[in-house]
């Protein structure tokens, strides 16, 4: 409703018109806010309670309603009237498959990332969008749980869905974030893992198992649905990415900025590959920990030698994820690439923006020789928050500079356009003085 009533939630990806979800997120409270501003629900706050509800009763019959259309009837009124549109079904019917083209079985080196185990198809009943919240995974094998110290869950473009975890006393783990397959549609997800540091587990095999779809759909599907089996391997040397440091182009303190504010670089980092294979650069994640909303953040852009990179945003609005284009970007031994995230103000006044990189393999390269994911150097700072600098053991592991968002400001001052002079009798609009108004930050509504 809100995005067909002219408050749409984004522009693309989660909560934009089609890809609507069952999440109410920030977003979707700001869309709300604006709506019961517009319709004068008082206190406009983006909390859908009886009184809004009341509202919305009232006006769903005629919003859009055009010349032709009846006030207040039924919903779009009569011909010539618009429909509100009708509420996505909830599809009756998931399927779950083993999709066809499985990892290959190979070695698990030790301190590789992003290592693909198992990759399934989910396809939805052709008579709704199905809601997936989550996917749980098993190990099995003649393995450790300690062999992996991470597993993720990646969607068709490689994009992360929700954060690491890792296995818990019985061998499992709940992977992802909500997810909307699409009516008669197909997604494919993949459940990979993350080597733990060297140690004495060689030749242990370890397969991840996904044992169940979380969904108010049925599922069907012969479950559990397993796919590569890995060999742990403890000699294998696979690249790495020293430790990071802030960016020449970052901030380098934290800054307050007005409302439209363009192309503002919020964070910055350089990485610099070691000297053991040349790395290729493949997606970045930042985690957006600021109080800012996402919809008041505009053209959010990864940058690399001046390449513009786009931002995909999880469906909670606080994950960035931009993908190096289908090749990545190669880094030779010994040198490096600066990593930037730019993007416009347009709204949250007295907010904050706060791009961190949550956890070290938000970052991911992988070796150009061996093909491994590479996991970054750990940081050096054991202290501070908001410091601009790659922490040791602790989240997040870049822990950026805040960018503080000013409120509005209008100043008035004496216009001098208006000079003195005589005022001559009944004749109308004379000017009589002036004033020169300038509004910075954000609009300002003046009553009288």
């Amino acid at each position: 409703y809100l995005n067909g009533a002219g408050y749409k939630l984004a522009e693309s990806g989660a909560g934009s018109p089609g890809n609507e979800t069952m999440t109410f997120g920030p977003r979707t409270r700001d869309a709300v806010a604006k709506w019961q501003a517009a319709n004068g629900v008082s206190p406009a706050v983006g909390y859908f309670g009886p009184i809004s509800k009341a509202k919305y009763t009232s006006v769903a019959g005629t919003t859009g309603g055009t010349t032709g259309g009846t006030t207040g009837g039924t919903t779009g009124g009569t011909t010539g009237g618009t429909t509100t549109p009708a509420p996505t079904p909830q599809g009756s019917g998931l399927t779950v498959t083993l999709a066809p083209d499985q990892p290959a079985s190979a070695l698990a080196p030790f301190d590789a990332t992003r290592i693909p185990f198992t990759k399934v198809q989910l396809t939805a009943s052709s008579d709704g969008d199905v809601t997936v919240s989550s996917i749980e995974v098993m190990r099995t094998g003649l393995s450790e749980d300690a062999a992996l110290a991470g597993l993720l869950l990646l969607d068709e473009n490689g994009i992360q869905l929700g954060l690491e975890k890792t296995l818990n006393s019985d061998h499992q783990a709940t992977l992802g974030e909500s997810l909307i397959v699409k009516a008669g549609q197909t997604r494919t997800l993949t459940v990979t893992g993350r080597r733990a540091a060297s140690g004495t587990r060689g030749g242990q095999t370890i397969s991840l198992a996904v044992s169940k779809v979380n969904t108010s759909a049925t599922v069907y599907g012969s479950l559990p649905f397993t796919g590569a089996t890995h060999t742990v391997n403890e000699t294998l040397t696979v690249g790495t990415v020293t430790t990071p440091v802030a960016g020449p182009l970052d901030p380098g303190s934290s800054q307050t900025k007005e409302i439209g504010t363009k192309a503002y670089t919020f964070s910055s980092v350089k990485v610099t590959v070691g000297s053991a294979e040349k790395a290729i650069l493949k997606s970045i994640r930042w985690n957006q920990t600021g109080s800012v909303s996402s919809t008041d953040l505009k053209n959010v852009k990864t940058y690399i030698d001046g390449t513009a990179y786009d931002t995909v945003v999880s469906a909670d609005g606080k994950f960035y994820t931009s993908i190096f284009g289908s090749g990545g970007v190669l880094v030779d031994k010994g040198f490096s690439k600066e990593i930037t995230i730019k993007g416009d103000i347009e709204g949250g006044s007295a907010r904050k923006i706060d791009f961190d990189i949550d956890k070290r393999s938000d970052l991911y390269a992988v070796g150009e020789t061996f093909g491994y994911g590479i996991l970054p150097a750990a940081g050096t700072d054991e202290s501070g928050t908001d410091d601009g600098a790659f922490h040791l053991s602790t989240n997040p592991w870049f822990d950026a500079y805040e960018v503080h968002i000013s409120a509005g400001t209008m100043a008035i001052s004496k216009w001098t356009g208006v000079t003195a002079q005589n005022i001559a009798i009944n004749l109308t609009d004379q000017s009589m003085g002036g004033w020169s108004v300038d509004v910075k930050g954000e609009p300002i509504s003046v009553g009288s």
